[in-house]
C-alpha cells in the first residue's frame, strides 16, 4: 500500500472531499470570504476556480459539504447564510461546467434558522439535504431538530420534513454521503446520545424510511463532528 502525504500547495480551511464512479477526486474549500473548487490528481490540485456568488458563506462549527453524482455530470455544494441562518444555499454545477445559486431552505421570516446543511445527490440526479434547525423559546435557544429537504432533477425544492426532534434535545453535526450506486446516506448526532442513520436508493426519499441508531463506542461518552462512507460493496 502506498500512502502519499504532502502539501496541496493551497492556503484555505473548512474542506470537504468527493469522488465519482471514475474515480475522480474533488475537493471543496473556503479560502478569504469565497469558495474553491477543483480536483486532486496526483497529489496536486488541478482545474482550480472560485465559486460564483459563494462570499459571505458562513461555516460556524461546520463546513460547506460537497456531493458528487456518480457519473460525474453534476458537483453540489450548500451552506448557510448569515448568523442566525435565515437561508440554506445550494450551488451546483450541471454537465456544461455551468454553476447555479438557489435557495433550498428559508426561515420565511420566522423565529427559526437553519445551520450545518449537508447535501447528497443520487444517480438520477435528485438532490437531497439535510440540516440542523433551531428556533426561540422567548430569548433562549430551546430545542433542534434535524430538517431534510429534496429536489428532482430540474424541480422545486420540496417543503421541509422532520426526520428527527426530540424535546429538550440538540440535534445536529450532519453529514451526508452518495455511494456509486447513487443511494444517499445520512447523519446526525445529539451530545450524549446515540447518533442516527438513515438512506434513501436513488430516486427514493429520506423521508420514507426508518431511522438507525449509531451507538456510543465502548468508553466513550458522546459522538460529535464526523463522516459517513461506504464500501464499494455496500
Amino acid at each position: 500500500v502506498k500512502r502519499y502525504v504532502g502539501s496541496l500547495g493551497l492556503e484555505g480551511s473548512n474542506y470537504d472531499l468527493g469522488r465519482d464512479a471514475a474515480g475522480n477526486v474533488y475537493i471543496l474549500f473556503k479560502a478569504g470570504n469565497a469558495l474553491y473548487f477543483g480536483r486532486i490528481v496526483d497529489g496536486e490540485v488541478v482545474d482550480l476556480e472560485t465559486l460564483p456568488e459563494s462570499s459571505g458563506v458562513h461555516v460556524r462549527y461546520t463546513r460547506p459539504r460537497l456531493a458528487v453524482r456518480p457519473d460525474g455530470e453534476s458537483i453540489h455544494t450548500a451552506w448557510i447564510s448569515g448568523t442566525p441562518g435565515e437561508q440554506v444555499y445550494h450551488l451546483w454545477r450541471d454537465e456544461d461546467g455551468q454553476w447555479t445559486r438557489e435557495v433550498a431552505w428559508s426561515n420565511g421570516g420566522a423565529e427559526e434558522w437553519a445551520a450545518c446543511p449537508s447535501v447528497g445527490v443520487d444517480a438520477d440526479g435528485a438532490v437531497h439535504l439535510i440540516a440542523q434547525k433551531w428556533w426561540y423559546d422567548g430569548q433562549d435557544q430551546d430545542e433542534s431538530s434535524i430538517v431534510y429537504v429534496r429536489r428532482d432533477g430540474g424541480g422545486a425544492w420540496s417543503s421541509e420534513t422532520v426526520l428527527w426532534s426530540e424535546a429538550d434535545k440538540n440535534w445536529r453535526d450532519t453529514s451526508m454521503f452518495t455511494d456509486l450506486d447513487g443511494g444517499v446516506h445520512g447523519t446526525w448526532k445529539s451530545l450524549y446520545r446515540a447518533g442516527k442513520y438513515g438512506y434513501a436508493a436513488s430516486g427514493d426519499t429520506l423521508a420514507d424510511h426508518s431511522i438507525a441508531d449509531i451507538p456510543i463506542p465502548d468508553g466513550e461518552n458522546t459522538l460529535s463532528f464526523g463522516d459517513t462512507f461506504v464500501t464499494a460493496s455496500g
